[in-house]
């Protein structure tokens, strides 16, 4: 995925590409891909400010995938 600027989306960590099929859960149940909404639940507005990675399934600040070019 891309950010609006056109950067990738990553993991900070193990720089594992965020993709447009992966889903995240939100603690409302609500699923959906969380770099769509920067983080911010549709179904609840849950601003969240960490994201787990598929990759490397650890934590990071959710602005610290988007890339500060």
């Amino acid at each position: 995925m891309r950010a609006l600027d056109g950067s990738v989306i990553r993991c900070p960590k193990c720089r594992w590409v965020a993709v447009q099929e992966a889903r995240w859960s939100c603690k409302c149940g609500h699923v959906w891909n969380t770099f769509q909404t920067h983080g911010l639940c549709p179904a609840c507005q849950y601003q969240w400010e960490v994201t787990r990675c598929y990759g490397c399934h650890e934590l990071s600040r959710h602005e610290a995938w988007y890339p500060l070019e």
